[in-house]
């Protein structure tokens, strides 16, 4: 994808969180209540991106490696004895969800994100403060193998009273063109 399709994604993907989030607040959601309505607005928005997803949207199970993954296919057709015809050829998104509170918590799912090969990289957490995000930039930059045209996309939600949003934050910073 190019840079303004990413960056069209990712303004999707932000509707999307903030959609599951007011979905999750007026069931009254639990952490698993939360990951599964953000976990299922993706799966409908990557299928909307002409992508396969795992989890599928039709089941919500099946996790595979990662909480979500939105990947292209194409046919292959070479071999009559393939019993999946399929290849997979990109990797659009990985996504980790991980609501503890703890960073030690949010940083072994995040490491997850940090090694994986996709354009565009989501963490939905919860109450990450200035210091806690810029332990977690400093993992992406320690990476020797990062891929300079991958997107981070940082979903911080804050529960406080009155508040009750996400908060986004973007790696590269592409607000100040870095």
């Amino acid at each position: 994808m190019t840079e303004q399709e990413i960056n069209k994604v990712i303004e999707r993907i932000k509707d999307t969180l903030n959609q599951a989030a007011e979905n999750a607040k007026a069931k009254s959601c639990m952490n698993r209540g939360w990951t599964r309505e953000c976990l299922h607005g993706l799966a409908k928005l990557g299928n909307e991106c002409d992508c396969a997803t795992c989890p599928e949207v039709s089941t919500m199970k099946g996790e595979w490696l990662y909480d979500m993954i939105w990947y292209k296919e194409i046919e292959d057709g070479t071999d009559d004895r393939d019993i999946w015809p399929k290849r997979m050829s990109d990797v659009v998104l990985v996504a980790e969800s991980e609501w503890s509170n703890w960073i030690g918590d949010i940083r072994y799912d995040f490491q997850k994100l940090v090694q994986a090969k996709a354009q565009i990289k989501l963490l939905i957490c919860e109450g990450v403060n200035d210091d806690e995000y810029a332990s977690l930039v400093k993992d992406i930059e320690s990476f020797e193998h990062r891929d300079p045209q991958e997107r981070y996309l940082f979903a911080i939600y804050d529960g406080r009273d009155g508040v009750k949003k996400f908060d986004y934050k973007y790696y590269p910073d592409c607000e100040k063109g870095q």
